[in-house]
């Protein structure tokens, strides 16, 4: 979106996929893979668990089996945590961690969306009015969410006015400032397009 923050990335290969990674302390980004859409972003505070939730429902991943750590401090070369159950603490290589989060052995919740993608089609190309604008929204931990909108009947005369069609499910799941959150970067993906909702 445009309001992503500039970050200093690196290319690296993780797991044979060719991975950005922020060299900035604070948080940890990696664009996955580096030529597209997905992003893992961690910052202080927030959780790493064990599991993919990329791959997995977010209640297989709550599992008293799998653990769960509060990240509480990122530096250049180490990550500090403590487990969210117990408040051990652990330490990681930032790299390995880095990893990790690449690969899915471990996931971060759910915090925000900073990227979002609306495809043009063949029928914006061509002049005429689509008949469907979808967006994809893209989390901070590697998952998407995808809202379809038709044209709006309202009597106005823009058919650049759209209303909701189709939701993805796991929107409804969100709480309330998530969703929040989740509305406001369709609505910013949409008006850059030139549509209003």
């Amino acid at each position: 979106m445009t309001d992503e923050p500039i970050r200093s990335l690196e290319p690296r290969t993780i797991g044979g996929t060719e991975v950005l990674v922020s060299t900035e302390a604070d948080e940890i980004f990696l664009d996955i893979p580096a030529t597209g859409q997905d992003y893992i972003r961690v910052v202080e505070g927030e959780l790493v668990r064990e599991g993919d939730i990329r791959t997995r429902d977010g209640s297989d991943l709550d599992s008293p089996t799998l653990r769960a750590w509060r990240v509480d401090e990122i530096t250049a070369e180490r990550v500090r945590g403590s487990n969210v159950d117990t408040d051990d603490p652990n330490e990681w290589d930032r790299e390995s961690l880095e990893q990790e989060l690449a690969d899915g052995t471990l996931s971060t919740d759910l915090t925000d969306f900073e990227r979002a993608d609306v495809p043009q089609r063949a029928e914006i190309d061509s002049g005429n009015a689509p008949s469907e604008v979808s967006v994809t929204i893209y989390g901070n931990n590697g998952q998407r969410f995808q809202q379809t909108f038709a044209p709006a009947d309202d009597g106005e005369t823009s058919d650049r006015r759209l209303k909701l069609a189709r939701s993805d499910p796991k929107v409804e799941t969100f709480d309330d400032d998530l969703r929040e959150k989740f509305t406001r970067a369709v609505e910013i993906a949409l008006r850059s397009e030139g549509y209003a909702v």
